[in-house]
């Protein structure tokens, strides 16, 4: 694999705290029909229930779930907002990023890695972590990377019915962890494992940042072979592909074979890794 470029107009792989903010976005017509058929529904449930109409009750209530549960767990829905998980590019170029950092135990590995086979790559790191060890940090810019915001504790169990309070709270903890470790202001955020709420979208608008999620994953937490890793992040692969990879603290081998493995991959296929500029971001609804 050569080795990674960025892509114009920006030349190195840190984005300066003044490269601007989000445009604002505003609630998609399909968060708006959601809006209308969650209370419809509970409305409905509640005349249901005053009638006597029990089982109906019951239907009523659970009608919206399922659309609602796609919403909160799958990337590419855009029920409850919009989300990036591309970018514009006409060169070969992918965009790799890796969550659930910073670790003393994987992060120096990952960075060695990512010099070895010349990428540059996106940490979305957990504030919790960063307190515990924010040398790593500093490292990870050093480097020549990126950050982003992955919350300040992960709350994958409640950050799916989270309020807004709680959301803002989750993402402004984080950002203050960042700046306390000297990390410039960050316009990226993820959410723990992907998951989504109805207030998320008004938080991040709120404070410019942009929803970053995936169009290429191995699931690497799940899966303990390092092949069929690989093999599934190489099925969606293609130019402007955001790759969603994990630190591993508790299997640094098994992580050192998936990354070794995917920028094998990547080389034969000469795909590079570069960190997109704000402009070549699509925020897809």
């Amino acid at each position: 694999m050569s080795h990674s470029r960025t892509t114009e107009p920006f030349s190195t792989a840190t984005i300066p705290p003044t490269a601007g903010k989000a445009p604002p976005v505003r609630q998609t017509l399909a968060f708006h029909l959601w809006v209308v058929l969650f209370f419809g529904a509970n409305l409905a449930t509640l005349v249901l229930l005053g009638l006597q109409h029990y089982v109906w009750a019951l239907v009523a209530f659970f009608l919206p779930a399922p659309w609602y549960t796609f919403q909160i767990l799958n990337a590419s829905a855009r029920g409850l907002g919009p989300a990036v998980t591309h970018f514009k590019t006409a060169r070969r170029e992918i965009w790799l990023t890796i969550d659930d950092g910073p670790d003393p135990e994987s992060t120096p590995k990952v960075l060695d890695l990512l010099d070895t086979h010349g990428a540059r790559a996106t940490f979305f790191l957990i504030g919790e972590k960063i307190q515990r060890h924010p040398e790593l940090v500093t490292e990870i810019l050093r480097r020549g990377h990126t950050l982003g915001n992955h919350t300040q504790t992960h709350p994958c169990s409640w950050f799916w019915f989270a309020s807004g309070k709680k959301t803002g709270a989750e993402i402004d903890a984080c950002t203050a962890t960042l700046s306390a470790a000297g990390a410039p202001d960050t316009r990226w955020f993820r959410s723990p494992a992907g998951l989504r709420n109805p207030t998320l979208q008004g938080q991040l608008t709120q404070r410019g940042l942009d929803l970053v999620l995936w169009s290429a994953r191995g699931y690497d937490t799940v899966w303990r072979n390092p092949a069929e890793v690989t093999a599934r992040i190489a099925a969606d692969l293609h130019p402007g592909a955001i790759i969603l990879l994990h630190e591993n603290g508790t299997n640094t081998a098994l992580q050192a074979e998936v990354f070794t493995r995917l920028f094998a991959h990547l080389a034969r296929e000469d795909y590079t890794c570069v960190i997109p500029s704000p402009e070549m971001l699509l925020r897809e609804s």
